[in-house]
């Protein structure tokens, strides 16, 4: 069925997004039917059944962090403080669905109480956590490796950008009504097929995914070095090789999903061992896990690079370690490279940064493990990084060289087993707590309604043979230890860095102004799924270069 749709999918789009062309396709479409069967076990849940459940969900939520915030405000204002009493709000499964911060919130007397608290702080211009904030946020103070930091992944988000390609560009000027812009300009661009350095895989006959890597980056076609389309489920995505005189560094990029095959790639979700890798490529492996789909990309990519001998021969490093020619393609067309090396241009002393964004993000952080024990000076920015890159071990190791922005209520960031299995138990309890049936709970949809008029508290259960097994269920996903998704907990790699958004202002009829804060996370408090209608536009490249450069404007000019 999943064949099916993926051939539907590609046809019905005219290849916009591609279809599955894979060699081992049928292996990786295998590897994802496992996942699915291993999150849909057990489950007789309908799409209705669903839907609904998520619209519970998105009001509890938003219930709780309320509650959370007034209580906040309450035990840092005694003049302002409310009647309150404390009460469990969730049974011995707790942690498992809300996190460490459950056990105890904060149930108003009043329920109209936290509009009173936020009236008060309105007029007395008091402070108070966010609702955005998480746990272990910590604000950035501007010291001079903070604004170092800030400069440096607003400075290379047009890199990130530019290897997404045209598909991009005209949907960016699209969402500014000028469609035609885009088209105009690429077409405008100097064609490239008389350039000696600069090479494109599978890009098509206008050449417009090469033209556009000029126009997001500024760059000129001798600073392309190398740039490859080819896309392959769980074996490889487009990436580039650029040289940036103006930022003094050789720039490798990655896109993120764009296809179908992307898709897949995101779904190959099994941790994969790195002990292999690691002999092969001469960092310590033993014991760490990363994320198979990227893992797979990144190892592809990083045996290429080793073969063409780019990235040596621009940073005038000897190479150290060898390809096994036995298992390359004689096909390949990265094999016959027909870029001369003694042509590029001499970048000793330049810094090596590899950048990408979402899918891309994790090919990224794990080439650049692999790039390290050679170029030990790489850097690493991954854009809204997924949330399942390394084990939790590797992923503290992984702060010296990697940051990890994301933008606002991102799920993609949010993203792993571990959260996805909490996902699971939630939209599970949101059923056994419902009160009504699924026609009120999609009136939500347009209609406010107050969540305690759709959900029963937890000591107001009713005792009925349904529930009972809904709620042994959930207790057997918080208990489940049975496979390697359960035991190998999966984290963002490196620094993490969110910029939270703090206000929204109405500018005219239908614009919003939103403000946003960063502030460096915890990987471990990115194990909750946040269900919200800007869950997948904060995750967008251009949103998030947009508010990336907004924000890191505030603090350093964009002339330096």
């Amino acid at each position: 069925r999943f064949r099916t749709w993926c051939f539907t999918t590609n046809l019905l789009t005219c290849g916009l997004i591609g279809g599955l062309r894979g060699e081992e396709k049928e292996h990786a479409l295998d590897q994802v039917g496992d996942v699915f069967s291993r999150w849909f076990v057990g489950h007789d849940m309908t799409l209705s059944d669903t839907i609904a459940a998520l619209l519970l969900l998105r009001m509890e939520q938003k219930r709780r962090k309320e509650m959370k915030l007034v209580r906040s405000f309450n035990l840092s204002n005694d003049s302002f403080a409310l009647d309150v009493k404390e009460q469990r709000l969730s049974d011995d499964f707790d942690s498992f669905l809300w996190g460490d911060s459950a056990p105890k919130l904060t149930e108003l007397e009043n329920k109209r109480s936290s509009k009173k608290v936020m009236k008060k702080r309105r007029k007395t211009g008091t402070t108070v956590p966010k609702f955005e904030i998480k746990r272990t946020a910590e604000n950035l103070p501007m010291t001079d490796e903070n604004l170092e930091t800030m400069q440096f992944i607003r400075d290379y988000t047009p890199h990130m950008l530019a290897i997404y390609g045209w598909k991009l560009l005209v949907y960016m000027d699209t969402i500014q009504l000028r469609p035609f812009r885009s088209i105009g300009k690429l077409l405008r661009m100097p064609r490239l097929k008389n350039d000696s350095r600069f090479h494109t895989e599978r890009d098509n006959c206008c050449r417009c995914e090469g033209s556009t890597l000029l126009r997001q980056t500024d760059l000129s076609s001798d600073d392309i070095v190398y740039a490859s389309f080819t896309n392959i489920e769980g074996q490889q995505v487009p990436y580039a090789v650029m040289v940036d005189h103006k930022l003094h560094s050789v720039v490798f990029t990655c896109r993120g999903s764009l296809s179908l095959q992307d898709i897949i790639t995101d779904m190959l979700i099994e941790p994969e061992p790195l002990n292999k890798c690691g002999r092969e490529w001469g960092f310590d492996g033993e014991g760490h896990y990363a994320h198979r789909g990227f893992f797979k990309c990144a190892e592809t990519i990083r045996q290429r690079l080793q073969r063409s001998l780019i990235l040596h021969t621009l940073l005038g490093v000897e190479p150290v370690y060898k390809v096994d020619e036995s298992v390359i393609d004689d096909e390949d067309p990265d094999h016959k490279l027909k870029t001369k090396l003694s042509d590029l241009p001499h970048c000793r002393g330049y810094n090596l940064v590899v950048v990408g964004h979402s899918l891309g993000a994790g090919v990224a952080a794990i080439l650049s493990l692999m790039l390290r024990p050679e170029f030990p000076n790489v850097q690493c920015i991954a854009y809204s990084s997924p949330g399942c890159v390394f084990d939790i071990e590797m992923a503290r190791e992984s702060k010296a060289w990697i940051v990890s922005p994301f933008v606002g209520k991102d799920f993609v960031s949010h993203l792993s087993w571990e959260s996805l299995n909490r996902l699971r138990g939630q939209t599970l309890d949101m059923l056994r707590r419902s009160k009504t049936n699924k026609g009120k709970i999609f009136e939500t949809i347009y209609k406010k309604k107050k969540v305690e008029s759709l959900l029963y508290e937890y000591d107001e259960i009713p005792d009925t043979p349904k529930r009972n097994e809904i709620a042994k269920q959930i207790e057997e996903l918080a208990t489940s230890t049975n496979n390697k998704f359960e035991r190998i907990k999966m984290h963002n790699a490196g620094r993490v860095l969110h910029f939270a958004k703090v206000s929204t202002t109405k500018k005219g009829c239908f614009k919003r102004k939103r403000k946003y804060e960063p502030t460096w996370v915890d990987s471990n408090d990115m194990q909750d799924l946040e269900i919200s209608t800007r869950m997948l536009l904060d995750h967008f490249p251009n949103y998030v270069a947009f508010i990336i450069n907004e924000v890191a404007n505030e603090y350093i000019p964009p002339n330096l």
